[in-house]
């Protein structure tokens, strides 16, 4: 299950007092919190491209030439992401 996301009662009677600027920079770390959390999140998925190849050739119908189709896509994706 998700970690619980929210505010305690001294929490939310400190943003009550913030002004413009101190609520903007709260928000900025805020999400930039929530931003790092979902990053290292995603870094432990451990799906590889030989794992999803290996899922499209069980599928029934799928030949050699369209699952080499489907990897090169693949691939291309993986690519974009590391760079």
């Amino acid at each position: 299950m998700a970690k619980k996301v929210g505010i305690t009662r001294q929490q939310y009677k400190d943003i009550k007092k913030k002004d413009h600027q101190q609520m903007n920079a709260f928000l900025i770390r805020f999400w930039q919190d929530g931003y790092n959390d979902g990053l290292a999140a995603g870094k432990k998925s451990n799906v590889s491209s030989a794992d999803i190849e290996n899922a499209i050739r069980g599928i029934k119908g799928m030949g050699e030439m369209r699952v080499k189709a489907v990897m090169q896509r693949v691939y291309k994706l993986y690519e974009a992401v590391t760079e």
